[in-house]
């Protein structure tokens, strides 16, 4: 399969190749969403999946595990849209790479992103058990051992005194505004994802 990777992006590209790879990706994880298996089963398609991804040409600098849709239908940009986006606010504001909050962290793709930028520490933090589990998984398949720390509490009570910048990632349509309040005392820098 993996010859068959590098012969498509010899042929077609490394974006074109990148691209098919995450239609791939998308069209497995829908798939198996939609046939229910959500279980060790769903999650061993899906890293297989996302494992030919990365070695494709193109591939990007981490690979995330995605599970969340069996616990909510997310309407929003997806993992490399948000990355995208956090990326280009660190380019385009100059942030400290000191301390980060990933304050409603999920599977942990933007703090693992933070990391890999150059940020010394990322406090990630998810009110879901679940999640918590999946961002231990996620940094070990992105050889993240260090510079971070785990929370898995309301980001409302979160003790934290400062940082450099806080991501807020939300469901979309989600009331943020005493989240964003406490994320503006904290940090010096707020994104909301």
């Amino acid at each position: 399969m993996y010859l068959l990777i590098e012969l498509l992006g010899f042929i077609l590209g490394p974006s074109i190749t990148a691209g098919l790879c995450y239609d791939l990706h998308d069209k497995a994880f829908n798939s198996l969403n939609c046939l229910g298996y959500y279980g060790v089963v769903g999650s061993l398609i899906l890293f297989i999946v996302n494992l030919l991804f990365f070695l494709s040409p193109g591939h990007p600098d981490f690979l995330i595990v995605k599970n969340q849709s069996k616990h909510h239908i997310e309407v929003a940009m997806t993992t490399e849209q948000k990355v995208l986006r956090l990326h280009n606010y660190l380019d385009n504001n100059g942030i400290k790479k000191g301390i980060a909050v990933d304050a409603m962290c999920g599977l942990g793709a933007l703090g693992i992103y933070l990391l890999k930028y150059g940020f010394e520490k990322v406090i990630f933090n998810d009110i879901n058990p679940e999640m918590i589990e999946t961002l231990k998984m996620n940094l070990e398949i992105n050889d993240v051992d260090g510079g971070f720390v785990i929370y898995n509490e309301a980001f409302e009570y979160l003790d934290v005194c400062h940082a450099d910048l806080c991501v807020i990632d939300a469901y979309p349509g989600a009331d943020i505004s005493e989240i964003t309040q406490k994320a503006e005392k904290i940090a010096d820098n707020v994104i909301i994802i």
